[in-house]
């Protein structure tokens, strides 16, 4: 089983993200890759549209 980590909704990181099994992929066709990785690094940037902003922006 593979495991990844989803949100559908906005929110603390702590609060929102959401441990996901699927199953293993099918063999790659003709022209695709199959890559298997052990560990994936979570960039802060890729947690922001979790955490929407507050107040408004002034934009000048």
């Amino acid at each position: 089983m593979n495991r990844r980590v989803v949100y559908t909704r906005g929110g603390s990181p702590a609060d929102v993200l959401t441990v996901i099994e699927e199953p293993e992929p099918a063999e790659p066709e003709r022209g695709q890759v199959l890559i298997r990785t052990t560990a994936f690094p979570v960039h802060p940037g890729d947690l922001h549209p979790s955490r929407p902003t507050q107040g408004t922006l002034r934009i000048r």
